[in-house]
């Protein structure tokens, strides 16, 4: 008779068995998909959620996958997969899926390239996110925010307009004034008192300050 400890090994087992339903349910809350894909196979494994975003049924392969992409986002899945692949960083982008009836739904996938002993890169596991509703308020917002900078440009140009008119129209009561005073002052130049050249002076000076004012 043998008898072994295998308590460590079954504490691991559990232990890798809670972490996996955790993911799960973490990936669950989140509303994301999920897939496994074999790169020497080409092979695909996905969850429910991944072909319901992507508005596929089993089996799933690569090319059904590129089919459903708008196809002047298809590059940039290609660019994503080529980078992640010479580089060994993480695939990442956001691309347009047509459905069927024609509507646009947007995606956000993420993945990682695991390498086994031998330096290859024989799988691909990530996550695909619906992110239709964000991109949808991301360009509401834009819009608004178009409309409201060319009202503003618009109130602008108006305000400038409305300034310049009432520039001028100010302008010329107040260079009337400096001019009859002049004459007055030229006039009298002979006669003036005291108090009248004070007077004429101030008028004046409040007829300059005025001009600079509206300047």
């Amino acid at each position: 008779n043998t008898a072994a400890d295998v308590t460590e090994l079954s504490l691991a087992k559990i232990a890798k068995q809670e972490a996996e339903e955790k993911l799960k349910l973490a990936i669950d809350a989140a509303d994301l998909g999920s897939y496994e894909t074999n790169l020497e196979t080409k092979e695909i494994a996905t969850s429910h959620r991944f072909r319901k975003i992507w508005g596929l049924k089993e089996p799933v392969n690569r090319q059904r996958l590129i089919e459903r992409l708008h196809p002047d986002d298809r590059f940039i899945r290609a660019e994503a997969h080529k980078k992640a692949m010479e580089t060994g960083c993480n695939v990442s982008y956001e691309a347009r899926i047509i459905e069927d009836d024609e509507s646009v739904r947007w995606v956000k996938v993420k993945g990682k390239m695991f390498t086994d002993f031998e330096n290859s890169p024989p799988s691909l596991i990530g996550i695909v996110q619906d992110i239709t509703d964000q991109k949808l308020f991301t360009q509401q917002l834009k819009k608004l925010v178009k409309k409201r900078t060319e009202e503003l440009d618009r109130s602008n140009d108006d305000l400038m307009q409305f300034a310049h008119v009432v520039s001028h129209d100010l302008k010329e009561p107040a260079r009337k004034i400096k001019i009859f005073s002049d004459l007055l002052e030229a006039e009298l130049s002979d006669n003036i008192t005291p108090n009248s050249k004070k007077y004429i002076d101030k008028l004046q000076l409040a007829a300059d300050r005025t001009i600079i004012l509206i300047e």
